[in-house]
C-alpha cells in the first residue's frame, strides 16, 4: 500500500458503532542472511598451444529473501536486524535473539539508530501497543521462536492497541515494510472519539502486506440539547367594530348621525 497524503483507517466519533476493516495484499519481502554458495566450473585443457582457461563463476543462493515459505525462506540474521518476543524479560534486553526486546516499539527505535540493521523480526504473539513507524525499518511478524531458528509460519503477529491510532508514519520515503502484523486499533472513548487503525503521511516508500488493519468503534457523539416545550396563549378578542353610513352631496360627507340644519350649527365640515 502506498500512499501520498494522509490515510486514515478507522471509525470516526460520529459514526458511533462504525468500524473499518483493511484486509492487505499477499505479497510480502522477508530479509535473510545474505549467505550464498559458490560453485566453480573448470574447463578443459587447451591445446599445445594454448592453457586451459577457467569458467566463469557459478553464484547461486540458498535463501531467497523474497520467499517466506518452504526450503528457501530465509532465517532472520542477527547482522540485519532486531528480534522481538512479547512477554520478554526487559531488563538487559538488546534486541538479539537470545535477549529479544519485549516491545516491537523497542525494536523500531533500534533499528533507526543504525544503518546495519533495518529489520524487527517479530515473533508471534499479542502486542498491546501503539507503533510509531520509522523510515527504512521494515517489520516482518510471521515468525515462530519455539526454537533458535526462526521459521516462517502462516500465523501473524497481532499489535492491539491501547490508543488510537494503533499505527502511524510520517515520512516514509526510503522504503520500509509492514508484513504479517494484524493491527486493531481500541473502541474510541470519550477523550478519543475517533477509532482509526493506521495513520499515513508523506509515506510512498512504504509497503504493507499479509496485514488486517481493523478500527473499533467510534463513540457516540453528544447528546442533543432538550427540546423547549411551546404554550399556545390564547388570542385577545379585538374591539367590535361600529362604523354609521354617510350621506352627503358631491361637495361634502357627513356622518350619517351628525347631520343637522342649518349647516351653521354642525360641529365639522369636511369639504372635498
Amino acid at each position: 500500500m502506498r500512499t501520498k497524503k494522509a490515510f486514515l483507517f478507522g471509525a470516526m466519533g460520529l459514526m458511533g458503532g462504525v468500524g473499518a476493516l483493511l484486509a492487505c495484499g499477499s505479497d510480502s519481502y522477508v530479509p535473510g542472511d545474505g549467505s550464498t554458495t559458490t560453485t566453480t566450473d573448470e574447463a578443459g585443457s587447451g591445446g599445445d598451444d594454448g592453457g586451459g582457461a577457467d569458467a566463469g563463476t557459478i553464484t547461486g543462493s540458498n535463501c531467497d529473501p523474497k520467499i517466506t515459505t518452504g526450503p528457501n525462506a530465509c532465517p532472520p540474521s542477527e547482522g540485519l536486524g532486531y528480534f522481538v518476543v512479547a512477554g520478554s524479560k526487559t531488563d538487559g534486553a538488546d534486541g538479539s535473539r537470545n535477549t529479544p526486546f519485549a516491545k516491537i516499539q523497542d525494536g523500531i527505535d533500534a533499528a533507526k539508530k543504525t544503518t546495519a540493521k533495518s529489520f524487527v523480526y517479530v515473533c508471534v504473539g499479542d502486542y498491546k501497543e501503539a507503533l510509531t513507524l520509522a523510515d527504512g525499518v521494515s517489520i516482518f511478524g510471521g515468525w515462530d521462536c519455539a526454537n533458535a531458528n526462526w521459521t516462517v509460519v502462516k500465523q501473524h503477529a497481532s499489535l492491539h492497541a491501547p490508543s488510537s491510532p494503533a499505527v502511524t508514519g510520517d515520512g516514509l520515503s526510503s522504503g520500509a515494510t509492514v508484513d504479517s502484523l494484524d493491527i486493531f486499533a481500541p473502541d474510541g472513548t470519550k477523550d478519543s472519539r475517533s477509532s482509526v487503525g493506521m495513520v499515513l503521511t508523506k509515506s510512498t516508500g512504504l509497503k504493507v502486506s499479509n496485514c488486517t488493519i481493523q478500527a473499533g468503534n467510534g463513540f457516540d457523539g453528544e447528546d442533543g440539547i432538550e427540546g423547549v416545550a411551546l404554550t399556545q396563549l390564547a388570542g385577545v378578542d379585538g374591539a367590535n367594530a361600529n362604523l354609521g353610513g354617510f350621506r352627503g352631496n358631491a361637495s361634502s360627507l357627513f356622518p350619517a348621525d351628525s347631520v343637522r340644519w342649518p349647516p351653521e350649527r354642525l360641529p365639522c365640515r369636511i369639504s372635498p
